[in-house]
C-alpha cells in the first residue's frame, strides 16, 4: 500500500485516498463490503507489484495478473455496494499496468471497458449534488474524475496506437459530455456543482445515488464550452492537473485528426451554426475534393490554431529541474505536438521545427535523477518530436546546394536529435514500451 500510494497518481487512481486507505486497512475479510471490492484490491496489488521494482515481488507478477483479470471479469456480478465505481477503477489500473509493460492492445482493451462502464452508468452526465453533503459529495466527484481519467487514457492511447476511440462523440444529446471538469481529492469537499437547471430529465438510476428529476441536468456541454474559449477557464481558481491534462488531450486529439484529414483529403462538415461556433470540432469526416478541402478547412484551421495557442499561453510553465515524471511535462508535450499537427502546410514547416526544438528544450530542463515507473506515453510523444527533427534533417541533407544557414540548421537538428535520443534511452531503461 505504501508503494502504491507513491505512484497512485501516475496509474490513474481517482478514489479519495483517505477513504480508500481506511477501507483497505479494515479488519474485515477479502470481499467484505467494508473493504474495497475483490476486483479493485486485486488490481491494486498488481499495480503495487509492478511499481515496486522488487525482484522478490515481480517474480510473482503473473499470479497477481491472473487474479486481477479474473476478478475484473467477475465485477459485473459483484454485490459490493460500490461495485461499479470500483470496477471502473480496477479497469483503469489494469490498463495502465499493460501500458507500462508495453502491451498496448491489451491496455487499450481495458480502457475501452472502463469507458463503457463510465458511459453506461452515465458518468459523462452531470447530477446536481449541491444538496448532498459529506460522503455523497466525495463519491460524486470520484465518479466525475473516474470518467475523465478514462476519457484521457482512451483518447491519448488511441492516438499513440492508431486505434479507434470509445469515448462519447457528442454527435447526439445522449453522448454529449456534460460532466464538470475533475478536481483533485483535497478539493472534493470544498466545491459543489452549480449548473443551469432550466432543463430537467426523467429520474435515472445512476452509478452511486438515486437521482431525483430535479437533480439531473443537461446543457453543460463541457468540451464545446472549453473549445469556445480555452483561456477563460483558467480564470478559475484551483484548476487541477487532471483538468489540464484532459483539456490538453482534447486539443491534441482534434489537432491530430485535423492533420490526418488534411493529408487524406477529407473535410469537416459543420453540424450546427450560430452560437455553437466550435461544434465543427466534433463533426464527422466526409470525403471531399482537394479544392473543397483547402477552402473548407481554412477557417477551421485558423480556429484550431487559435484555441491551441490560447491554451498554451495559459498553462503553468514547467519549473527548471522538474522530474521527467511531472504531469506538466506530458501536458506541455501534448500541446507542442498539437501545434505541430496543425502545421499542415509546407509554408508552416518552420513552425513545426521550432515547436519540436521547444519540446527538446523542455526535456533538457527536466531531471532524470529518479525515473522509476516513467509514464509510457512519453515514449510516443518524444518519438513524434524526434520524427519532426529527423524529417528536417533529411530535407536539409537532400538540398542540391547548401547555404551557410542550412549548414547551421543541420548541426542544430543533429544536436537536438542526439539530446532527444539520450532522453529516450534514459526513459527506456525503466519502461519496456519506450525501450521498444
Amino acid at each position: 500500500m505504501e508503494m502504491f500510494s507513491r505512484f497512485a497518481g501516475c496509474s490513474g487512481f481517482f478514489l479519495d485516498p483517505d477513504r480508500f486507505a481506511r477501507s483497505f486497512y479494515a479488519p474485515e475479510p477479502f470481499g467484505h463490503h467494508l473493504r474495497p471490492s475483490k476486483a479493485l484490491l486485486s488490481a491494486v496489488y498488481l499495480s503495487s507489484v509492478a511499481l515496486s521494482g522488487d525482484v522478490t515481488l515481480t517474480t510473482h507478477e503473473p499470479i497477481f495478473l491472473s487474479r486481477a483479470l479474473y476478478y475484473a471479469s467477475q465485477a459485473p456480478s459483484c454485490t459490493h455496494p460500490s461495485s461499479v465505481k470500483h470496477a471502473l477503477q480496477a479497469e483503469i489500473l489494469i490498463a495502465n499496468y499493460f501500458f507500462l509493460r508495453g502491451h498496448i492492445l491489451e491496455g487499450k482493451s481495458h480502457i475501452c471497458t472502463a469507458m463503457l462502464i463510465a458511459t453506461v452508468h452515465r458518468a459523462h452526465k452531470i447530477c446536481r449534488i449541491s444538496n448532498l453533503e459529506g460522503v455523497g459529495v466525495i463519491e460524486q466527484w470520484e465518479r466525475v474524475k473516474g470518467f475523465w481519467l478514462a476519457y484521457f487514457f482512451d483518447k491519448l492511447w488511441s492516438i499513440a496506437g492508431c486505434l479507434p476511440s470509445t469515448s462519447p462523440d457528442g454527435f447526439t444529446e445522449e453522448t454529449r459530455i456534460d460532466a464538470p471538469w475533475p478536481l483533485e481529492p483535497p478539493q472534493f469537499k470544498n466545491v459543489s456543482i452549480f449548473l443551469d437547471v432550466s432543463i430537467f430529465r426523467r429520474p435515472t438510476l445512476m452509478n452511486l445515488v438515486q437521482i431525483q428529476p430535479e437533480q439531473e441536468v443537461r446543457g453543460y456541454d463541457t468540451i464545446n464550452r472549453f473549445l469556445a474559449n480555452p483561456a477563460a477557464s483558467f480564470a478559475e481558481e484551483d484548476v487541477s492537473t487532471c483538468t489540464m491534462a484532459c483539456k490538453a488531450v482534447i486539443l491534441f486529439d482534434r489537432a491530430h485528426s485535423f492533420g490526418l484529414s488534411w493529408t487524406a483529403g477529407l473535410t469537416f462538415q459543420s453540424a450546427v451554426t450560430g452560437r455553437d461556433t466550435y461544434r465543427f470540432l466534433f463533426a464527422p469526416f466526409t470525403l471531399a475534393t482537394s479544392d473543397e478541402t483547402r477552402a473548407g478547412l481554412r477557417i477551421e484551421l485558423a480556429v484550431m490554431r487559435q484555441a491551441t495557442q490560447a491554451f498554451k499561453d495559459t498553462i503553468a510553465p514547467l519549473a527548471v529541474g522538474a522530474n521527467i515524471q511531472d504531469p506538466l511535462v506530458t501536458i506541455h508535450m501534448m500541446i507542442l505536438l498539437a501545434s505541430i499537427r496543425l502545421d499542415v502546410s509546407p509554408t508552416w514547416t518552420k513552425n513545426s521545427v521550432e515547436n519540436a526544438l521547444a519540446a527538446v528544450a523542455l526535456v533538457d530542463d527536466t531531471s532524470f535523477e529518479y525515473i522509476g515507473n516513467v509514464n509510457p506515453i512519453l515514449g510516443f510523444l518524444l518519438t513524434a518530436v524526434g520524427q519532426v527533427l529527423v524529417d528536417e534533417l533529411i530535407r536539409i541533407r537532400g538540398l542540391a546546394s547548401k547555404l551557410e544557414e542550412d549548414t547551421e540548421q543541420e548541426a542544430k537538428m543533429k544536436n537536438a536529435t542526439d539530446r532527444l535520443t539520450i532522453a529516450l534511452r534514459a526513459c527506456g531503461a525503466e519502461c519496456p514500451y519506450i525501450c521498444e
